[in-house]
């Protein structure tokens, strides 16, 4: 029972954390900038807002199709997500938004066969209803590229000096944490069935809790700088330098 207290109040909480993260995100007009990011959130939103009057109606078979269609939703839109961060790094620098979005393409395509190699051998591990442990193993599918790419997209960043400061640097720590900790919880469901699914629970709420108030953070503190102008400039002129260099070797 303590369990279960704990993660009916990670529930409301959440609740409570994505209204402020919405109203934050409308305050600052940020649907111009990251769409994919701002429908992803009211998304989760309106998931939870139509999990618990379900679960108020105890409509137990609706309450799963519903659950579980919006999961399917949510973990396209976070692929989207970590496109749409690709995508405004290096929205000013031609040459490596190129070169970073074939290096997100090739590193997507390599991380589906490696998820389908995985995913193929551990899927008769899942147990339980068809419906949900078919969204399950999607679910580990695209948590684990989804994984893959931000972290190569932090390594991309700091090869490129890029800092952790920006706004867009939040949104990808937030989905980085979201989607290990998702993973853990899903692969331990897989693999000692419906028994431990609280295992599973904690860790959603938990970790989708601790991501909603990186995002929050990094959205109400201002966007900081570099100690010093000579400090932005470095960072500037290495990134000039860099995508000056692609584009030369592109067009040899």
């Amino acid at each position: 029972m303590q369990v279960e207290h704990v993660i009916y109040l990670g529930f409301f909480t959440s609740v409570g954390l994505l209204v402020v993260l919405a109203g934050t995100l409308g305050a600052k007009r940020m649907w111009g900038r990251f769409p994919l990011f701002v429908t992803y959130v009211v998304a989760d939103l309106l998931q939870n807002v139509v999990d618990y009057s379900l679960y108020l109606l105890h409509q137990a078979r609706a309450y799963m199709y519903s659950h579980w269609t919006f999961e399917l939703l949510t973990m396209f839109l976070g692929l989207g997500v970590v496109y749409e961060i690709f995508k405004h790094l290096f929205a000013a620098y031609g040459s490596l938004r190129r070169l970073a979005t074939t290096a997100f393409q090739i590193t997507a395509v390599g991380l589906v066969l490696a998820g389908c190699f995985v995913i193929y051998h551990q899927s008769p591990a899942v147990a339980g209803h068809p419906f949900v442990a078919g969204v399950l193993v999607v679910d580990e599918y695209i948590r684990m590229i989804e994984l893959g790419l931000l972290v190569g997209l932090f390594a991309f960043s700091s090869a490129f000096g890029l800092h952790w400061r920006q706004n867009i640097f939040g949104i990808g720590l937030g989905l980085t944490i979201l989607a290990a900790a998702q993973l853990a919880g899903i692969t331990i469901r897989a693999h000692s069935g419906p028994g431990v699914v609280w295992i599973m629970n904690l860790s959603f709420v938990l970790s989708f809790n601790f991501s909603l108030l990186v995002w929050l953070g990094y959205l109400l503190a201002p966007e900081r700088v570099t100690s010093t102008v000579g400090a932005l400039d470095d960072n500037k002129g290495q990134l000039e330098q860099w995508n000056q260099a692609v584009k030369e070797l592109i067009y040899q």
